[in-house]
């Protein structure tokens, strides 16, 4: 076990993963968009206690570069 209470995970070249993608809204504020920090912080947390690790965020943009969308990826080891 890990100091967390996690069950150890050893990797070997062989692992296989598997993939989580989260997508999340970013509605628009006054002066430009607004990212609901606390919704993210939450489902964040939530991932991490199932294990999955973040591994990439990208934002989508439209019109001028204002982002509508925000596409978290996550993987873990397939058990």
């Amino acid at each position: 076990m890990s100091s967390a209470g996690q069950p150890t995970i050893h990797l070997s070249p062989y692992t296989r993963w598997e993939y989580h993608v989260l997508s999340i809204e970013v509605g628009l504020g006054l002066i430009g968009p607004k990212l609901d920090i606390q919704r993210l912080g939450e489902e964040l947390n939530r991932l991490g206690r199932e294990g999955w690790e973040l591994v990439n965020a990208e934002d989508i943009n439209f019109r001028g570069g204002g982002s509508e969308e925000l596409v978290l990826i996550f993987k873990r080891p397939q058990l």
